[in-house]
């Protein structure tokens, strides 16, 4: 089943519950704009496993659950992916920011076999992305994907600005700052079961919001516009 939600209109205050078998939820808007991102060299990110010093990145706790936390300057971004030999990464946790995040496709991103957490707390700094891929993505395979994400100078994606996947269980994305999105969506949830968005801020995008799951629970706060 697929069900459409304020296609082409602004929304705010709004939290409902939708429940049901496989259901869909879009919020979307004609595109108005574009960011002037495409001039800019696409950057590979600065922290990457296994994290060795000076990097401002450390691990703790051990495989199949270890937590990358970052306190130092990542400025072009952090991506963590269990492939290529490297496993057991289940979280990114960046409590703080020294100064804005300019990175390439994904600029904080974490790919895990089993569960994803993301939290970024950019504080008054921004977040920007340039290429295909979203600024700050968790996706999980046989676990939960979740993204917290505060950034009061906003989201800035060429492609889209949150992404949150789960091939077998619940996705939650809880997000505080405005949200850009030049040519795709500002968030995307795709769950297998539950579908949470807590939304606080403006999105704008080719589409605002895209969530899909068995059942959906959307409470968003600002408009929705391209």
């Amino acid at each position: 089943m697929r069900a459409g939600l304020g296609v082409g209109a602004c929304r705010r205050g709004v939290g409902f519950p939708l429940p049901g078998i496989k259901r869909s939820a879009l919020f979307a808007s004609a595109a108005a704009g574009a960011l002037l991102l495409a001039a800019q060299n696409p950057l590979r990110a600065q922290a990457v496993p296994p994290f060795t010093p000076p990097s401002p990145c450390a691990v703790s706790g051990v495989s199949p659950n270890k937590t990358v936390t970052c306190t130092g300057n990542v400025s072009t971004g952090v991506v963590v992916s269990n492939t290529g030999g490297l496993t057991g990464y289940t979280a990114i946790k960046i409590p703080g920011l020294p100064t804005n995040i300019s990175g390439g496709a994904s600029v904080i991103g974490l790919t895990s076999t089993s569960s994803a957490y993301v939290l970024v707390n950019a504080g008054s700094y921004s977040i920007t992305s340039v290429g295909k891929g979203s600024a700050i993505k968790a996706a999980a395979n046989t676990g939960a994907a979740v993204v917290v994400s505060t950034s009061a100078a906003g989201i800035f994606a060429q492609g889209g600005g949150i992404s949150a996947a789960s091939q077998q269980d619940s996705v939650s994305v809880t997000s505080t700052g405005n949200i850009t999105s030049s040519l795709s969506i500002a968030i995307e949830v795709d769950a297998k079961t539950a579908a949470t968005v807590q939304s606080t801020g403006a999105l704008s995008g080719a589409n605002g919001m895209t969530v899909n799951g068995e059942s959906i629970y959307i409470k968003n706060v600002g408009n929705i516009t391209a």
